[in-house]
């Protein structure tokens, strides 16, 4: 699968990056970059009063980005279980995200899962795009 330079530096910013693996006792451990806190850590240290517009915008654009380079032809990639928790920032003094948690993701095109067919069934949907979309909205409802 090729998937050009300009989308790889997308790939590296915006989403967690696997580090590396190992297999202990029969378990496979996956080790990840450290990264700060998730959004919603971050909503309740503000008492759930939300963050400037601004960071807001910023957070915003960063997750389309994330979800767009996602939905290229070449990766097709459907995160299936986004929310704040899953969105963590790199670094607690700064704005930049990155998302987390793809243990529901799923390709277009291949078997449809469980909980995607729970998630097409509750939006009421064409597709399960819409549940991604749907998920951003409200994402970035809880900070504005």
């Amino acid at each position: 699968m090729y998937v050009d330079t300009e989308l790889n530096c997308v790939f590296v910013l915006l989403l967690v990056k696997l580090k590396r693996h190992f297999v202990f006792r029969s378990h496979l451990f996956l080790v990840f970059e450290l990264l700060s806190c998730n959004l919603y850590d971050l909503l309740r240290n503000t008492n759930f009063r939300g963050v400037s517009l601004n960071l807001t915008r910023k957070f915003a654009q960063q997750l389309c980005t994330a979800l767009l380079f996602l939905g290229t032809p070449e990766l097709q990639i459907i995160h299936c279980d986004l929310k704040p928790e899953n969105i963590l920032l790199c670094n607690p003094k700064h704005s930049a995200i990155k998302i987390v948690d793809f243990g529901s993701s799923c390709q277009l095109g291949c078997r449809v899962s469980m909980y995607e067919k729970l998630l097409y069934y509750i939006m009421n949907s064409c597709h399960i795009l819409y549940c991604t979309v749907y998920c951003v909205l409200c994402v970035r409802r809880a900070f504005f």
